[in-house]
C-alpha cells in the first residue's frame, strides 16, 4: 500500500502510516499535472487546503482508493467525482475545534482590551494609555450564533470569566442548554441584548448574510461582532458602514467573503481586528488533524474500516436497486419535516411500512437524518456521517419496519421530536418513479417534492386560498402547483403551494396577517 502526502501536513502522519507498515512519500508542491501524472502509483493521498484534487487527478487514479483531507472542508476536492469513481473522501472535522474556539476568545479579549492599538501605539515609542481604556468580558452579555462543537467551548470559557451567555441555535433543547449554562434566545433578541456576538455556523443559503444591514440595526449601539467561522456569514458592506458610523463599536474577523481579500477597507478599521484565516492554525491542531487523517487511512487501507468518510454509502447490487428511487425521497421528507418543525430536536423516527420493509433500509434512514441535519450543523453532513453528526449533538435516530401496509403499498415516514412538541412527514414512490409526499403531520395532501413550497395552515372557510393566490401575483411571484389537506375535526387545512420565485420575508410576513391565516413556513429543497 502507497500513500501521496502532497501538502504540508505534520510529519506524525508519515510516521503512524510507515507504522502500519504504509509506503508514504512526501510530495509538495507538485501541479496538478504532476499529479496527475504520479497518482496512479497511490491508493490514498492527503492534502490540506494548499492542493486541488480535481476530476482530472482521479480520474488519473485508477488504483486510488481513499483521498484524506487534513481539516474540515473538502471544497478543494472534487468530492462527486470520487464519489462516480467509488473513492472515499476522508476529512477530520473535530481535530481543529479547540483551536477555532480559542482563537475567538483571543479575539474578543484582543477587541475588548485594544490590544492591537495598543501595540501599535507602543512600537511607535508613544505613551497613550488614555486612549485604550477597555471593558471587562465580567458581567457582558455575549450572544453565540451556532451552539455545536465550536460554540460550546467558546460558552464554557467565556462563562468562567462572568459572562452571562445568550445563544441562538433553533436545534439545541432547552435541557441541553441549561447543562452548559446558556440562556436560549431567538435571534432577534439575542442581537437587541448582546455586548458581543460571536458566529459559530456553517456557511450556506440559509446562513449567507445572516448578519446583514437590518441585523446590525438591530444590535446595541457599540456592540462587537466576531467571525471565526465562514466568510460570508456577516455582510460585509454592511459592516463596514456600521462601524463607520458607530452603530457597531467593533469587530473581529478571522474569515472573509474572497480570501484573500479583493480589498482590505474592512482589515484597515482601527475598530477592526483582521486576521488571515487562524482559527485552525495551531502546532496542536495541525498535529492532530495529521494524526487522525493518517490513522483514518490506514485503518480503511489495512482493515476496511471506514471513519470520518464523507462520501462513502455501501449496500449491495440488488438492493441498491429496489430502494434507490427511495434515496431523494428520504432526504426530501427529512429537509421538510425539519422545516416545519420548531425547537430543538430530540429525536428522529424513521418508519418503513409495506414492500420497502422487505429490503435493507439502512442506508435510507442516514439519507433521512441528512435531510434533517445538513442546513444546521457546523460541519459537513452527508449520508455517511448524519448519524455520527446527530449523535454528537446528543439527537436519537430510531428506525423501524413492518411489512404491513398504510394505504399505500410503499410508505416512508419521518418523525422529528423537539422540546416543543412531534412532527411527521409520509411519501411515497408511484409508478414511473413519482416521489410523493402524501402526509404532513395530520392532513393528507399530494405533493412534489421540489423548490420552494410556501406550507399555510388556516381555517378550512372560504377565501384563504384566494387571498393566498393575491398576495403571491401582486408580488409577481408564480404558482406552480397547490395541493390542500383538510382536517374535519379540528376544521382546519394546510395549503401547499409551490412556486417558481424567490420568496422575501415581506410576503411571508403578508401571508402570516391574511385572515384566517394561523401559520406560514417557507420550505426550500
Amino acid at each position: 500500500m502507497k500513500v501521496l502526502i502532497a501538502d504540508k501536513v505534520d510529519g506524525e502522519s508519515l510516521d503512524i502510516l510507515k507504522q502500519n507498515n504504509i509506503d508514504a512519500e512526501i510530495k509538495v508542491g507538485l501541479s496538478e499535472d504532476e499529479i496527475a501524472r504520479v497518482i496512479n502509483d497511490y491508493d490514498g493521498i492527503i492534502v490540506r487546503s494548499g492542493v486541488n484534487i480535481t476530476k482530472k487527478i482521479i480520474d488519473a487514479g485508477s488504483n486510488l482508493k481513499v483521498i484524506g483531507r487534513a481539516g474540515v472542508g473538502v471544497d478543494n476536492i472534487d468530492v462527486e467525482s470520487a464519489t462516480s469513481r467509488g473513492i472515499i473522501v476522508m476529512n477530520t472535522p473535530w481535530g481543529n475545534t479547540n483551536s477555532a474556539a480559542e482563537h475567538t476568545v483571543a479575539m474578543i479579549l484582543a477587541l475588548s482590551r485594544h490590544i492591537p492599538r495598543a501595540d501599535r501605539s507602543m512600537k511607535q515609542k508613544l505613551w497613550e494609555r488614555k486612549n485604550f481604556q477597555g471593558n471587562e468580558i465580567r458581567g457582558k452579555k455575549i450572544g453565540i450564533i451556532g451552539l455545536g462543537n465550536i460554540g460550546k467551548i467558546v460558552a464554557k470559557i467565556l462563562i468562567s470569566f462572568g459572562a452571562e451567555i445568550l445563544g441562538y441555535d433553533p436545534f439545541l433543547t432547552e435541557a441541553a442548554a441549561k447543562e452548559m449554562d446558556v440562556s436560549l434566545a431567538d435571534l432577534e433578541y439575542l442581537l437587541k441584548n448582546s455586548d458581543y456576538i460571536t458566529i459559530h455556523v456553517p456557511l450556506n443559503n440559509s446562513t449567507r448574510n445572516l448578519i446583514g444591514s437590518r441585523e446590525m440595526q438591530l444590535m446595541k449601539k457599540g456592540a462587537k461582532i466576531i467571525n471565526v467561522a465562514r466568510g460570508g456569514i456577516i455582510d460585509e458592506n454592511a459592516l463596514y458602514d456600521s462601524l463607520k458610523n458607530g452603530k457597531i463599536g467593533g469587530a473581529a474577523i478571522d474569515v472573509w467573503e474572497t480570501e484573500p481579500p479583493k480589498e482590505y477597507r474592512l482589515a484597515e478599521l482601527d475598530n477592526v481586528i483582521a486576521t488571515p484565516h487562524l482559527g485552525a492554525s495551531t502546532e496542536e491542531a495541525q498535529k492532530l488533524v495529521a494524526k487522525d487523517i493518517a490513522t483514518q487511512i490506514a485503518d480503511y487501507l489495512i482493515n476496511g474500516a471506514v471513519n470520518g468518510a464523507v462520501n462513502f454509502h455501501s449496500v449491495k447490487g440488488e438492493e441498491y436497486s429496489a430502494i434507490s428511487d427511495y434515496i431523494k425521497l428520504m432526504e426530501n421528507l427529512g429537509s421538510i419535516c425539519m422545516q416545519i418543525s420548531e425547537g430543538g430536536i430530540e429525536r428522529i423516527e424513521v418508519h418503513y411500512r409495506g414492500g420497502i420493509a422487505q429490503h435493507d433500509t439502512k442506508i435510507l434512514t442516514n439519507y433521512a437524518v441528512k435531510g434533517v441535519l445538513k442546513n444546521i450543523c457546523e460541519c459537513f453532513v452527508n449520508e455517511v456521517n448524519s448519524l455520527s453528526v446527530a449523535s454528537a449533538r446528543n439527537i436519537k435516530v430510531v428506525d423501524s419496519s413492518s411489512t404491513q401496509t398504510e394505504n399505500f403499498s410503499n410508505l416512508v415516514r419521518v418523525i422529528i421530536t423537539t422540546d416543543k412538541g412531534s412532527y411527521k412527514v409520509n411519501g411515497t414512490v408511484f409508478d414511473g418513479k413519482q416521489e410523493r409526499i402524501v402526509k404532513i403531520n395530520e392532513y393528507d395532501i399530494d405533493i412534489r417534492p421540489g423548490g420552494s413550497l410556501i406550507v399555510t395552515q388556516n381555517f378550512d372557510v372560504p377565501g384563504v386560498i384566494g387571498q393566498i393566490g393575491s398576495i403571491l401575483g401582486s408580488h409577481n411571484i408564480n404558482i406552480a402547483r397547490m395541493a390542500v389537506g383538510r382536517d374535519s375535526k379540528t376544521g382546519r387545512s394546510l395549503n401547499v403551494t409551490t412556486v417558481d420565485n424567490e420568496v422575501g420575508n415581506d410576503v411571508l410576513e403578508l401571508l402570516k396577517k391574511a385572515k384566517n391565516v394561523s401559520k406560514v413556513k417557507l420550505i426550500k429543497l
